[in-house]
């Protein structure tokens, strides 16, 4: 007979899950500004130390705000 359960999955320790920047705004306008800010900030910087600043760009509606930006 097969059970029904769902086996239990370990807890990772604290040092092993990714810790990833929150930013709560109060609309879409202010975040899309945030994120082309901190583009910006890094090209600049990147430029700054003469190398080359990577930028991977997402395709569809989603970026458009900070593309505009």
């Amino acid at each position: 007979m097969k059970s029904n359960t769902i086996p239990s999955i370990p807890a990772l320790p604290a040092s092993a899950v990714e810790r990833i920047p929150l930013l709560i705004a109060d609309n879409s306008s202010a975040v899309a500004r945030v994120v082309a800010a901190e583009i910006a900030a890094g090209i600049l910087k990147k430029q700054s130390e003469g190398t080359t600043y990577v930028l991977g760009l997402a395709t569809g509606s989603t970026p458009t705000m900070v593309y505009a930006e």
